[in-house]
């Protein structure tokens, strides 16, 4: 309301009410402006009450470090999730919950990033970890009545099921919540606690049931929440998006969601490997830490420190690529590319990569025929060689070719997938590269659409204009999809659903244009 229309408004009610009206009118109309008492309070199904924290700003709740199941420590560890079992009636939810164990891979991961935009890595600090990590938060529109059910977007984070947590700063979910919808981020359990067979475990995906839960408990407390059930969409970020596709392909969560946001994934049935593969890692694990020969190693595994854990992982699973495996518990044997069709029903996605996903990987020694003999096979050699534009360098063309083989192309081939199935599909492009010498040798790195989307810049990140207004658009498409089914309004630049055989792409960058995907002519031979 602005300051003057407030003024005249004072001014009236002056000529007609007594002095002590007016005080009371005055009260009222600052105590609304500021809030600086309100604390927002929800009663979960569980009977348990968590009070939260207002901004201002945004004009949003948040309920940070809400316990969403038991935490998995010592007879629960490598055990599915279980709903908790709350003592207290009323929590404070105020402040994140530790993130899941894990070693320095996202810490690393962000401390590269920020100084190669020119920042200092100590910017960056590590977050509290533990086992006992199973928390998720909300974010959602301040003063919603009981009856008002809102969409949903639950984000689950990327660092190759090793690494991240659910309240990384570009993650923060306000500036969502404040264009109306609910935003919430999850944990799951990471690395050898998340992931891990052994002939005597039945499951093995611990970090996936984790995610199951969590949507299992999100849609026990939709009412309490304000959460439209049957408007819940699903979002992730490079193996956050893979997660979105085992969802997908698992029956115990398929009819969980109605939408998917897949962000630099990379997901492929043909990748699945089963648990029988991971279990002999599994006994090498418990021969390493177990000195005596057990009928229960891994009885005695529950008993060691997760310190003591964590360590031996980084020793045994070294080059190890922690993923889930058909288990027969949450993922199944017969599950297939026409399975994943059938259980996908349908269901609306936003699916797309960027640009140079690969190139901060790339060893600047790398020689491209060097990389080419060890990544492709023979008879695809000449082929591939003759698309490779010549203008390239060597490091330009293999960050094109690793974009392409483990992001673009998995993402096109989903895209198809789901058009078979009854799907309408977004397809993006992301293109943006921020404007400083420094931030354009990065290019469009993974990840790099992240503060877009969640409209969070860090500080290190140069901000100009033409990212403001990328972030509101980005934010648009987003919102408009998990509101509507479809990212489009009047105001936006229109973004045409991707056909087959055309395979239209939304380039999202400097300017906005459609056109095929400079990735697609390689996928074949990679």
């Amino acid at each position: 309301m602005p300051m003057i229309y407030c003024r005249k408004l004072i001014y009236v009610f002056s000529k007609v009410l007594s002095k002590f009206s007016l005080l009371i009118l005055l009260g009222l109309f600052f105590s609304i402006q500021t809030h600086s008492d309100y604390n927002p309070e929800i009663k979960l199904s569980s009977g348990l009450s968590i009070i939260g924290l207002y901004d201002e700003l945004t004009d949003t709740e948040s309920f940070l470090g809400v316990p969403f199941a038991e935490p998995p420590v010592n007879e629960l560890r490598w055990s599915p999730p279980i709903m908790p079992n709350h003592s207290d009636k009323v929590r404070k939810v105020q402040s994140y919950g530790p993130s899941c164990m894990q070693g320095p891979h996202i810490y690393n991961w962000y401390r590269t990033v920020a100084q190669n935009f020119g920042s200092e890595p100590d910017v960056i600090k590590n977050p509290k970890t533990s086992e006992d990590c199973l928390y998720l938060n909300i974010w959602r529109p301040a003063g919603l009545n009981e009856s008002e059910k809102l969409p949903t977007i639950v984000y689950i984070h990327g660092g190759s099921n090793k690494g991240g947590w659910s309240f990384e700063p570009n993650y923060v979910g306000d500036n969502f919540a404040k264009h109306g919808v609910i935003l919430i981020s999850i944990a799951y359990r990471l690395g050898v606690f998340g992931y891990f067979s052994h002939p005597q475990l039945k499951s093995a995906n611990f970090g996936l049931l984790d995610q199951i839960h969590a949507l299992n408990w999100i849609h026990k407390n939709a009412d309490n929440l304000g959460i439209d059930k049957k408007n819940i969409t699903i979002m992730g970020e490079s193996v956050g998006a893979s997660a979105a596709g085992f969802m997908v392909a698992s029956p115990h969560s398929s009819q969980l969601f109605s939408k998917i946001i897949f962000q630099s994934g990379g997901f492929s049935f043909s990748e699945i490997p089963h648990k029988s593969e991971h279990d002999p890692l599994g006994i090498k694990f418990a021969e390493y830490l177990i000195d005596e020969v057990s009928e229960n190693p891994i009885d005695k595994l529950r008993e060691l420190d997760s310190n003591e854990i964590l360590k031996a992982a980084e020793v045994v699973f070294s080059n190890h690529r922690f993923t889930p495996v058909i288990d027969d518990q949450s993922l199944f044997r017969d599950t297939s590319l026409n399975d994943f069709i059938m259980q996908l029903g349908g269901k609306n996605l936003i699916i797309g990569s960027n640009e140079n996903e690969w190139l901060m990987y790339v060893d600047e020694n790398q020689l491209l025929d060097t990389w080419l003999e060890t990544q492709v096979e023979k008879e695809s050699l000449s082929s591939l060689k003759f698309l490779i534009d010549k203008e390239k360098s060597d490091l330009e063309t293999i960050d094109s070719l690793m974009s392409a083989k483990i992001f673009a192309c998995p993402s096109l081939l989903l895209a198809k997938t789901a058009k078979t199935s009854g799907s309408t599909v977004w397809f993006y492009y992301f293109t943006r590269k921020r404007v400083n010498a420094v931030a354009a040798s990065m290019g469009a790195y993974h990840g790099a659409e992240l503060p877009y989307v969640f409209d969070k810049h860090d500080d290190w990140l140069l901000t100009v204009k033409k990212d403001r207004n990328l972030t509101i658009d980005l934010q648009k498409y987003w919102t408009n999809f998990a509101k509507f089914g479809d990212p489009n309004d009047d105001t936006l630049e229109h973004w045409q659903s991707f056909e087959v055989p055309e395979r239209t792409v939304f380039y999202l960058g400097d300017n906005y244009k459609t056109e095929s995907h400079p990735s697609e002519k390689f996928c074949q031979y990679l």
